[in-house]
C-alpha cells in the first residue's frame, strides 16, 4: 500500500492545493499562532540587523572624531619638529627671530586651540648663574629660574610665544623639575619623537577656571650629524621645543558645538575620575549618555589616552528606525486577517500563497529549533501515521537515517533495521490517549546498547477535528535520568538513615507543641511502651518528665521552639510508664518539622552511669583514705631517709676530715725532711714516702668523690672556660711522665675550638681527661698517646665538642670493657695483674661525663690500643665573662720583711708542719695560736697582714673566729684563708659566707701554699 504522506509547502504556494486544517475553526487557530510565531522570529532578526547596522555608523563617526584629534596632534608635531630644525640650524637663536617664526606660522588660525609653543634649554648647574646673567641683560631683570633649589640638571623657557601676559607666568620655569613633564622629555630625548606628556595643569594657568593641560616636547639637538642612538641623544641634547595646550581650549576647537552626532570623554592613561581630560557632554550640559557606546585607545608620542564616546540624542534620534516595530505590527495584523479569513471564506486561498511562502523560508529555523532541543518531540495524524519527530527522539529510536514520515511504528518495525523495543513502548499509551480525549502522562525507560537507562516524562495530548475525527497526536518528553537518580539515592538514603535512626541505641524524637510526633524503638523502651505508636501524637511531653523537673524541661522546649537558643544540652529526671523514675540526659535542637517549628533530639538513659558514678564516689571517698595513711608512712619514710643521708654526709665530711688531717702531717714532714737532707739513700727513701702518700691521697680522693657522687652531693661549676688552656694545663701535667716512658705526645686541637669561650666546670673537666691520659700512659709500653679536638655542631648559643684520647697500649678485652667502668673493677683483676690501680678512676670519669650531660664511648682491639670518645654540649659563655683562674705554683720570690701572718691551728703535728713550711720564707714573722678563741685574743691585741684558720678546733671553730675577727677594727679586708681537712665544696661555700677570703685544703701542698701566700700579701700591700 502507497504511504499517506503531508501536502509539502511548495505545493501549497502553488496553489495547487489548499491544506484541510485551514478551512475548520481549529486550523484558523493554528495559523495564527504559526504566523505569530514567525512574526516574531522576523522582529528579532530585523531589530539585529538595524542596531548592528546604527552601530557600525555611530562607530564610523566614532573613528572619525578619534582620527581628527589624532591629525591634529601629528599637525602640532609636526609644527614641533619644524621648530626643532629651526633651533638646530643656527648656533643661537635670537627671541626676535623665534617670535617672528611662531608669528608666521599663524597657529591661531591653522591650529587653534594651542596655549604657547616654546622652547626650553637644558642647563648644566655650573652654567645656571651665567645663563640668568645673561637673560637678564636681554632686558628681563628679574629672570631666574624656577623653582628654586639645586638639582643634578636645569632646563629654562626661554622662548614662548605669544609673549603675553599669561604665559610670561611660565617665562623662565623649569618643566624638567616636574615628574609627568620630565618623564616627557625624557622619552622624547631617548626616542627623537616627538612625545605627550601625562595630565598636568599648566604653569599659566589661571585660578579663575583652571583646566586639565598636556603638553607635546620634541628634542632640539645640537647642530651636527644626526644622532643615531640614545647615548648620543643624551650627549648631544640641546633642549626641547614644546607646545602647551589647555585640553578644552583645544578640542573645543575639534568637538564643537555643530558636532551632533559623537560625545567624548577624554581620559589620560585609564578611565577614572580623576585622570579626565575633557567632557563634550558637560560643555553642552548633557546629563545623560546615547545609546551607542565604545571604547578606544589614542596612541601618541609614547603615551596612551582613552577616548570614550557615545553617540548623542540627535544622532540617536535621527538613527532610530521604525523597521521592527512595523515587521511585528504587519505580522501580528497579517496573522489576525489570516486568522478572520480563514473563518470566512475559502476563496482567499490565493492570498495566503505569500505568507506559505514565507513559512517556507523559516520552516528550517523552527525544524533546528526542535532539534536542538534536549527532550523528545513527536507528532502523529488521525491514523497513527508519523508525521515530525525530532533528532533526539529519531537517535533514541534507531530512525535517523530512515524516512519515517507517513509511516505507522508498526510499519517501521516490519522493516527489521532496527531495535522494535522501543517503538512498542513509546506506541503503547496511544489508544488510550485517544480514549482519554485529553491530556495523558507516563514515565518511559529506554535502555541503549550498554544497557544504560534513560528515562522520559511523556506527555501526550490528542486533538480532534471539529467532527470528532481523530485529527493529530501531540507527544512531548522531558528526560528525567539525572531526577529519578537523584531520587532513587534520596530514597536509599532515607531508607538508610531511618534503618540507622530505628536500630540506634539512643532515643530519638521530634516534639512540637505538647506531644512528640515521632519516637524510635529504643526511645519507647526507654520509657516503658511496647512500640513508638503507642507514644507518638498520644503521651505528652511532660507525662515522662517527674514532677519536680516538669517545669524546666517546658521551659527549655519553649525556648527552643521560639527561636530563643539553638540547641541545649541538659539533664533531668524522667518517669516510666509505670511510675518508675530514671536519669536521662537530652541533646536538642531547634528545627522546621512541616512548617512548623518543632525540636529535634537525642535521649540517654544515663541511671546506670549515675550509679556507677555514686559508687566511683564511695570508692574515691575509702581511696583518700588509704592515700592519706601511705602519705604518713612515706612521710615517716622520707624523714629517716633524710636522717640516713645526714648520717652519711657526716660521715663522709668526717671521714674526709680525719683522713686529711695525718696526710698533712705525712706530706708536710716528708717534704720538709727532703728539703734538709743531704744524704743521697735518705733522700731517695724520702720521695719513695711521698709517692706513696701521694698515691694514697689520690686514692682517697677517688674514694671521696665516688661517694659524693652517689649521694648526690657532687655540684658542678657553671663558669667560663677554654679547651685550649684545658689541654695545656694537662701537658704540663703529664708532659715528663710520657717523655720518661719513650713515648710520643700528640696533641691536634681545632684552633676555633681551643680559643671559644664556653661554661662548664673546668676543674672536674681537667680531672676527666687527665684521668683518661693517665690511664693512656700506664697502659702503654711503646707508640704514642693523642689528644684530638673539634667541633661536631654549633648553634647560636651552643657547641658540641668531640675530645678524643688514643693510644696504642695493651688494649681491654670486649669482655672487660663495660666492666672497667664500675667501681673497684679492671680489665685485669687477677692477683698476678702487671698494673696497679683501685678501679675507681674510670667509673668516676664516666659519672663525671653524665652529670656534665656528655657522653664517653670506648673502642679498644687488644694488643693495638684504646680510644676513648668524649661528646659533649657546651653553653657558650656570654661576652665579657671571666674565666677561673688556675692555680699558679711555683718557687717563691717576694721578700716578705715585715709581713706578719697568725696561724691558728690545733693539732700539734700539724702545727708543727705549718711553722715548718712559713718559717722557710725569707723575712715572715708568724705568730700561732691553738684554737679560734686564742686567735680571736691576738688579733684583737696585735694587727696581722695575714691569717691562716684551721676550721675544727676546740673552745671557738674557725668560722666564728673568723665572723669576730671580721668585727674587729681594721680586719675588714684583711685576708683569711681557711686551711682545713673538711675539702667539700659545701665546706668552701661556708668558709667563704663565714668571711673567709680563700681556701686552701689539707693536705696542703707547699707550693700552693707559698703561691696563697704571694698572692694575698701583694694584694693586701696593693689595697693598703
Amino acid at each position: 500500500m502507497e504511504k499517506s504522506r503531508p501536502i509539502p509547502l511548495d505545493s501549497m504556494q502553488s496553489g495547487h492545493h489548499l491544506p484541510q486544517f485551514l478551512l475548520q475553526e481549529g486550523g484558523a487557530w493554528i495559523a495564527l499562532g504559526i504566523i505569530l510565531a514567525i512574526t516574531a522570529v522576523l522582529y528579532g532578526f530585523v531589530r539585529h540587523s538595524t542596531e548592528e547596522q546604527v552601530y557600525q555608523r555611530f562607530l564610523y563617526r566614532a573613528e572619525q572624531e578619534r582620527s581628527t584629534l589624532l591629525f591634529r596632534l601629528h599637525a602640532h608635531a609636526q609644527v614641533l619638529r619644524g621648530a626643532a630644525a629651526f633651533v638646530e640650524a643656527s648656533d643661537k637663536v635670537k627671541r626676535d627671530e623665534w617670535q617672528s617664526y611662531v608669528r608666521n606660522l599663524q597657529l591661531e588660525k591653522t591650529l587653534p586651540g594651542i596655549q604657547a609653543t616654546g622652547f626650553a634649554l637644558m642647563i648644566q648647574p655650573g652654567d645656571r648663574a651665567a645663563h640668568e646673567q645673561a637673560v637678564r641683560r636681554e632686558g628681563f631683570p628679574s629672570y631666574a629660574i624656577k623653582p628654586d633649589g639645586a638639582r643634578e640638571l636645569y632646563s629654562s623657557i626661554v622662548f614662548l610665544e605669544p609673549f603675553t601676559e599669561v604665559n610670561q607666568r611660565a617665562f623662565g620655569y623649569d618643566p624638567h623639575s616636574e615628574p609627568v613633564r620630565r618623564l616627557a622629555m625624557t622619552r622624547a630625548r631617548d626616542s627623537g619623537e616627538p612625545a605627550l606628556s601625562g595630565k598636568i595643569t599648566l604653569f599659566q594657568e589661571n585660578d579663575g577656571q583652571p583646566q586639565p593641560g598636556f603638553l607635546i616636547f620634541m628634542p632640539v639637538f645640537h647642530s651636527g650629524q644626526p644622532p643615531t642612538s640614545v647615548e648620543e641623544r643624551r650627549a648631544k641634547l640641546r633642549g626641547y621645543s614644546y607646545a602647551a595646550f589647555r585640553v578644552r581650549d583645544l578640542l573645543g576647537s575639534i568637538f564643537n558645538p555643530g558636532n551632533k552626532d559623537v560625545e567624548i570623554e577624554l581620559y589620560d592613561m585609564a578611565v577614572a575620575p580623576e585622570n579626565l581630560l575633557f567632557d563634550s557632554r558637560l560643555e553642552k550640559k548633557i546629563s545623560t549618555h546615547g545609546r551607542q557606546r565604545v571604547t578606544l585607545p589614542i596612541e601618541f608620542g609614547g603615551h596612551q589616552w582613552i577616548a570614550e564616546l557615545c553617540s548623542s540624542p540627535e544622532f540617536d534620534r535621527i538613527n532610530a528606525m521604525a523597521l521592527p516595530l512595523s515587521v511585528a505590527i504587519g505580522g501580528i495584523l497579517s496573522g489576525l486577517v489570516v486568522f478572520f479569513w480563514v473563518l470566512r471564506n475559502n476563496d482567499y486561498r490565493r492570498r495566503i500563497t505569500n505568507y506559505a511562502s514565507r513559512l517556507s523560508r523559516n520552516e528550517k529555523r523552527l525544524r533546528t529549533l526542535i532539534d536542538t532541543l534536549p527532550d523528545i518531540v513527536c507528532l502523529k495524524d488521525g491514523a497513527g501515521r508519523w508525521t515530525e519527530a525530532n533528532s533526539t527522539l529519531l537517535h533514541i529510536l534507531g530512525l535517523s537515517e530512515t524516512d519515517y514520515r507517513g509511516s505507522t511504528s508498526q510499519e517501521l518495525a516490519a522493516s527489521g533495521k532496527f531495535d522494535t523495543a522501543p517503538l512498542t513502548l513509546l506506541d503503547a499509551s496511544d489508544e488510550p490517549a485517544w480514549r482519554h480525549g485529553g491530556r495523558l502522562d507516563e514515565e518511559l525507560v529506554f535502555r541503549d546498547h550498554d544497557g544504560n537507562e534513560q528515562v522520559f516524562d511523556i506527555a501526550k495530548v490528542a486533538l480532534f477535528a471539529a467532527d470528532g475525527s481523530r485529527q493529530a497526536l501531540v507527544m512531548v518528553g522531558h528526560d528525567i535520568t539525572k531526577r529519578v537518580q537523584v531520587e532513587k539515592e534520596l530514597r536509599s538514603a532515607e531508607r538508610k538513615f531511618r534503618g540507622l535512626v530505628e536500630q540506634s541505641l539512643a532515643g530519638v524524637y521530634i516534639i512540637q507543641g505538647p506531644r512528640f510526633r515521632y519516637v524510635n524503638p529504643w526511645f519507647a523502651r526507654i520509657f516503658g511502651y511496647e512500640s513508638p505508636e503507642e507514644v507518638i501524637d498520644r503521651v505528652a511531653v511532660i507525662d515522662l518528665v517527674a514532677p519536680e523537673d516538669r517545669q524546666k524541661v517546658a521551659d527549655n522546649v519553649r525556648r527552643r521552639e521560639s527561636g530563643e537558643i539553638a540547641a541545649l544540652h541538659y539533664g533531668f529526671t524522667g518517669q516510666r510508664r509505670d511510675g518508675s523514675k530514671l536519669d536521662v540526659e537530652v541533646f536538642g535542637t531547634a528545627v522546621d518539622y512541616e512548617g512548623q517549628p518543632a525540636v529535634i533530639g537525642i535521649i540517654i538513659d544515663i541511671s546506670k552511669r549515675k550509679q556507677a558514678e555514686a559508687e566511683l564516689h564511695r570508692h574515691r571517698m575509702h581511696l583518700e583514705e588509704l592515700v592519706a595513711m601511705r602519705t604518713a608512712d612515706l612521710q615517716l619514710a622520707k624523714e629517716a631517709a633524710e636522717a640516713a643521708y645526714r648520717a652519711k654526709s657526716t660521715f663522709l665530711a668526717n671521714m674526709s676530715h680525719e683522713l686529711r688531717t695525718p696526710m698533712n702531717a705525712i706530706i708536710g714532714l716528708t717534704h720538709i725532711l727532703s728539703r734538709r737532707s743531704t744524704d743521697p739513700a735518705l733522700s731517695d727513701k724520702l720521695g719513695k714516702i711521698d709517692k706513696a702518700a701521694g698515691h694514697l691521697l689520690c686514692l682517697l680522693n677517688d674514694i671521696l668523690d665516688l661517694s659524693k657522687i652517689d649521694a648526690e652531693r657532687l655540684k658542678l661549676e657553671q663558669t667560663s672556660l677554654r679547651l685550649g688552656g684545658i689541654v695545656a694545663n694537662i701537658e704540663s701535667l703529664v708532659g715528663d711522665k710520657v717523655a720518661a716512658r719513650g713515648l710520643q705526645f700528640e696533641l691536634d686541637i681545632d684552633p676555633q675550638l681551643a680559643e671559644a669561650r664556653l661554661l662548664g666546670d673546668p676543674l672536674r673537666l681537667q680531672q676527666v681527661l687527665l684521668n683518661l691520659v693517665d690511664n693512656a700512659v700506664k697502659f702503654t709500653e711503646q707508640g704514642s698517646i693523642a689528644i684530638r679536638a673539634t667541633t661536631v655542631a654549633e648553634t647560636a648559643s651552643t657547641l658540641t665538642a668531640r675530645l678524643i684520647i688514643a693510644d696504642t697500649g695493651i688494649g681491654i678485652a670486649p669482655e672487660a670493657q663495660e666492666r672497667i667502668f664500675s667501681p673497684f673493677e679492671q680489665a685485669d683483676g687477677s692477683t698476678t695483674r702487671k698494673h696497679g690501680g683501685t678501679g675507681l678512676g674510670l667509673a668516676i670519669v664516666r659519672k663525671l661525663v653524665r652529670l656534665m650531660n656528655g657522653n664517653l664511648e670506648l673502642a679498644s682491639t687488644p694488643g693495638e690500643g684504646s680510644t676513648f670518645t668524649l661528646t659533649m654540649v657546651f653553653d657558650k659563655a656570654a661576652p665579657g665573662t671571666a674565666e677561673l683562674p688556675t692555680e699558679q705554683t711555683g718557687p717563691v720570690t717576694k721578700d716578705f720583711t715585715g709581713k706578719i701572718v697568725l696561724l691558728a691551728e690545733d693539732e700539734p703535728i700539724n702545727q708543727e708542719v705549718a711553722l715548718e713550711l712559713l718559717q722557710g720564707l725569707p723575712g715572715l714573722v708568724i705568730d700561732v695560736a691553738d684554737d679560734g678563741a686564742v686567735a680571736l685574743e691576738r688579733a684583737a691585741a696585735k694587727h696581722y697582714d695575714l691569717i691562716l684558720m684551721d676550721i675544727q678546733m676546740p673552745n671557738m671553730d674557725g668560722l666564728q673566729a673568723t665572723e669576730h675577727i671580721r668585727r674587729l677594727p681594721g680586719y675588714a679586708t684583711t685576708p683569711i684563708l681557711a686551711m682545713t681537712a673538711n675539702a667539700f665544696a659545701e665546706d668552701r661555700a661556708r668558709c667563704l659566707a663565714a668571711g673567709m677570703s680563700d681556701f686552701i685544703a689539707k693536705p696542703v701542698k707547699p707550693e700552693l701554699l707559698y703561691a696563697k701566700l704571694e698572692q694575698w700579701l701583694a694584694t693586701k700591700a696593693e689595697s693598703a
